[in-house]
């Protein structure tokens, strides 16, 4: 029997809200990630995400904390948290490409959260400046 893959039209999509904290500034974005073509696929990936991103947090503090004991300066820094994770089922738009970000296996990604919302801030700030400067040249 013929093995037949299944697309879904309205992609399930993994949420992930993280709080960035840069020197002297604390961001959130939440994260888009998918298309899943099953919520069970998508669980399954963020259950993976977190608990690495769990880890990953638990090894980041302790490194401050012999930092701090060493007296190292920790000015220069970018950490990320992630505080929640949910599952939603998108729009049909949601499978355009740009809208979501596409997942790897969740180890890779949770490792590169903060580089995704960096990246992520990188183009909000990017469209709020085109937008301030259309409105003062009168577009």
């Amino acid at each position: 029997m013929a093995e037949s893959n299944v697309i879904s039209l309205a992609p399930f999509v993994v949420t992930v809200d993280v709080l960035l904290e840069l020197y002297l500034i604390t961001m959130e974005i939440t994260l888009c990630f998918g298309p899943f073509n099953s919520k069970e696929a998508a669980f399954e990936w963020s259950n993976v995400f977190e608990q690495e991103h769990k880890e990953i947090e638990v090894q980041e503090d302790l490194q401050e904390h012999r930092d701090e004991e060493m007296g190292l300066s920790s000015m220069s820094y970018v950490r990320a948290f992630v505080h929640g994770v949910d599952i939603i089922q998108g729009e049909v738009e949601a499978r355009e490409k740009g809208v979501l970000i596409v997942p790897n296996q969740p180890i890779v990604d949770a490792h590169q959260v903060h580089l995704y919302a960096l990246q992520g801030f990188q183009a909000a700030i990017t469209d709020a400046l085109e937008y301030i400067n259309e409105k003062e040249d009168g577009n």
